[in-house]
């Protein structure tokens, strides 16, 4: 199978896509100049959001930690296997870093979980929405002096959602679908149960981090929510995994360098077999795992 077929194309060319700028702006404003618009798609940037970074950005692919802000990860696996652990992680390989952290946490006021990241704030509850649009959006940066849009990062840590309020999941609709893009804000949400996480975030989510369910028949309804082929997330596990907390990562970030990775910083090919650099596949080998068979054409 080929990698692009499940991952969506993001790497298609888009030459289709005219920029707005490209023809004069009296053609928006006037029906009477509607015939010299182009016959295609135009891209009219969102004013919101301007400050996206890109994995084009200098330096940015020589750490696949390094996501572009704002991604929306989700997290998956049963308990102590490391999702805490990878959120800490995301978080500190951030260049440039996040200038706010804010956790959401059920027991915000004893939890030391995430006193490593100093976070701004750690909630009870999901903030609304008022409360992301008191925040201001723009600073002065403290090398250049030039101001800059605030780059922040929100953890949602284990929250129930099944017997929550109806304030509770109205609140996480917005951050992902809303805040995330338009306030420049990048998500984070674990949990310890694929199906109890809300269909609204699996689907707004750009980045999965899955460690392998206890229930055999779990591993099969993960793939076809995350966008997989079926048996490829189970079959990675059965060949590479040796520890409870290996995980695969699916990113499905625009123009990510590897849509599939083992334990984030190694890439897997379609197959979901180990490619790169020697030392990687050595690396791999001495842990007992076979030698990847080539990618087929």
């Amino acid at each position: 199978m080929n990698l692009a077929t499940w991952h969506g194309g993001h790497d298609r060319p888009v030459g289709r896509i005219t920029e707005a700028k490209d023809y004069p702006r009296s053609c928006i404003k006037s029906p009477d100049n509607m015939a010299a618009l182009p016959k295609r798609v135009c891209a009219y940037p969102c004013a919101d959001k301007l400050s996206r970074q890109s994995w084009a950005d200098p330096g940015r692919a020589g750490d696949l930690a390094n996501f572009p802000s704002p991604f929306r990860a989700v997290l998956l696996g049963p308990p102590n296997v490391g999702k805490s652990t990878l959120a800490l992680n995301l978080v500190v390989h951030q260049n440039p870093p996040f200038d706010e952290v804010f956790v959401v946490h059920e027991d915000a006021g004893h939890t030391r979980e995430y006193d490593e990241l100093q976070p701004t704030d750690i909630f009870p509850e999901i903030p609304s929405l008022e409360y992301f649009n008191r925040l201001p959006t723009m600073m002065d940066d403290e090398e250049t002096g030039e101001e800059r849009p605030v780059r922040r990062c929100i953890i949602v840590d284990d929250l129930e959602y099944t017997s929550a309020r109806k304030q509770r999941l109205k609140d996480l609709a917005v951050l992902v679908r809303f805040v995330s893009s338009h306030k420049n804000m990048s998500v984070i949400v674990g949990h310890q149960s694929a199906f109890d996480v809300p269909e609204l975030v699996r689907k707004c989510a750009d980045l999965f981090v899955i460690w392998r369910p206890k229930a055999r028949l779990e591993m099969s309804n993960i793939e076809n929510r995350v966008g997989v082929p079926h048996g490829l997330l189970s079959g990675i596990f059965d060949r590479l995994g040796r520890d409870a907390r290996d995980s695969i990562t699916i990113d499905w970030t625009r123009g990510t360098p590897a849509p599939l990775r083992w334990n984030i910083w190694t890439p897997l090919n379609d197959l979901g077999d180990v490619q790169g650099p020697p030392s990687d596949r050595s690396a791999t080998r001495r842990r007992g795992v076979s030698k990847p068979r080539p990618s087929p054409e």
